[in-house]
């Protein structure tokens, strides 16, 4: 069972949904997890409810690149860029993640 927090939703393509999805499950289950095993049944499950054509599918990997920088500018804020003041969470994340997002790879 994956729960999802819906919490931050806003007004976006429905493909951002998906990849908001994607991101965090590649939080919670680690940096080398595969998450193919999360967007298959999960794109299976929302295939019930809407059709998204092909071409929306392949930009996943940007909103994916959107909600992380996002994320980072957030936590960033959050704390003034002195990265020992946030939780452990945050800590863990924002460690490296600037170098990260530079390099510009894509997460799928």
């Amino acid at each position: 069972m994956c729960l999802i927090d819906f919490d931050a939703s806003r007004y976006s393509w429905f493909v951002d949904d998906i990849a908001v999805a994607a991101f965090f499950s590649g939080l919670t289950e680690g940096a080398d997890s595969d998450l193919d095993r999360f967007l298959i049944p999960f794109l299976e499950g929302y295939r019930l409810e809407h059709h998204l054509e092909e071409k929306w599918l392949r930009e996943i990997p940007y909103f994916m690149k959107l909600r992380e920088m996002g994320r980072y500018i957030k936590l960033f804020h959050a704390c003034g860029g002195v990265f020992d003041k946030l939780h452990p969470w945050g800590q863990w994340y924002m460690k490296g993640r600037r170098e990260k997002i530079l390099q510009g790879d894509l997460p799928l």
